[in-house]
């Protein structure tokens, strides 16, 4: 678990030379592993060093894993994309799901976690480079979506979530970045029914150094932390 440590230190390293350049706080940065195919031995190391939330992106996987790591100190993110029909599946087990791109999967949370007299935190994903490749929801949905919130008793609405297009290209990928954050503070400064305006989840393994520059609160790191897979 040497090469993990030295993984974990080096992202570390990273988060608190972006925030210094960007005149914030380290502490101000979540850090979710993303653990998409990793075994739960290298997860349970990681949480050891200091992982405290982990992202999933398929509810198979994260069922199989679930019975070992539910009995670690850890919270649980669905970070990929989720189905309708699966909703039933995961929402008693986890804390949060950063994925909700349409109003009819928000409504399917909301019905499922009323079943269980539990309020899940949720994070709207946009499409923010509009991909047709990618889910996500464009300008109209997300509207939609924040109207839908104040209708929902078994959710709540934290914050902003994104995917950007992959780019080699810093001015690119921090455009896309501050798009999304423009949209996020925009938002933050409205009073909305059922909604809090506080995390901003964006930027993963290639580019959380610039998210963290653009104003990501929360980053997802998968390859940097637990090596290619």
């Amino acid at each position: 678990m040497e090469v993990l440590k030295r993984n974990y230190d080096e992202i570390l390293e990273k988060v608190e030379k972006a925030c210094h350049l960007a005149g914030r706080k380290p502490e101000e940065i979540e850090i979710v592993g993303v653990t998409k195919t990793v075994d739960t031995e290298k997860i349970s190391a990681s949480l050891d060093m200091g992982i405290k939330i982990i992202g999933e992106n398929r509810v198979q996987e994260f069922l199989s894993k679930y019975d070992f790591l539910s009995k670690k100190d850890v919270k649980f993110h669905i970070i990929g994309t989720l189905q309708r029909n699966k909703v039933k599946y995961i929402c008693d087990k986890v804390d949060m799901i950063q994925s909700v791109n349409s109003v009819k999967l928000m409504d399917e949370i909301d019905k499922e976690c009323k079943k269980h007299s539990k309020i899940m935190d949720c994070l709207l994903e946009i499409n923010i480079g509009e991909e047709l490749s990618k889910s996500g929801a464009d300008k109209d949905e997300l509207q939609r979506m924040l109207e839908n919130a104040a209708k929902c008793s078994n959710i709540r609405v934290k914050g902003l979530m994104c995917i950007p297009p992959r780019s080699l290209d810093e001015a690119e990928i921090r455009n896309n970045f501050n798009k999304l954050y423009k949209i996020y503070i925009d938002n933050k400064g409205k009073k909305m029914d059922n909604i809090s305006m506080d995390i901003l989840s964006m930027g993963m393994s290639a580019d959380f150094y610039y998210a963290i520059l653009e104003g990501a609160n929360m980053i997802r790191v998968g390859t940097a932390l637990y090596g290619h897979r």
